[in-house]
């Protein structure tokens, strides 16, 4: 886990990890919007020696406003849409999208370019739903 957080704390723009989980390989990324981007941030995930074997997985929680059971289908399939993205999970009892990123592997030629910004214009041009913060 030290090997994530020193990766994660080399990007420029991070400013705090928290909720480090050894469990779960999970961990809390705030950063600075305009110094930092979800493709470094994947970046940093992808160059990170595995743990275990194991590699690490990156995903991104939004909380979207007016999420329901009505229309968590809609967003979760405009999501999944977005080049970069894995999987998308919504939860309409707390208005919460997980994202599963894809994190390629070093050998792989193509990187995703995933952006905070395509993730809510997925969201907001098939829904007219918008992400809070």
């Amino acid at each position: 886990m030290r090997a994530l957080s020193a990766s994660l704390q080399g990007v420029a723009g991070v400013k705090n990890l928290s909720d480090f989980s050894p469990q779960t390989k999970r961990v809390v990324v705030e950063y600075e919007i305009g110094l930092a981007s979800l493709t470094q941030l994947v970046a940093a995930v992808a160059s990170t020696k595995p743990l275990h074997g194991e590699p690490y997985a990156a995903s991104v929680l939004l909380k979207v406003k007016g999420l329901t059971a009505e229309n968590a289908a809609a967003v979760e399939q405009a999501l999944k849409r977005v080049k970069g993205v894995a999987n998308a999970k919504a939860n309409p009892a707390d208005g919460t999208v997980t994202v599963d990123l894809v994190v390629p592997k070093p050998e792989d030629a193509e990187k995703p370019d995933v952006s905070l910004d395509r993730l809510i214009g997925a969201i907001e041009g098939a829904t007219g739903l918008s992400v809070e913060g």
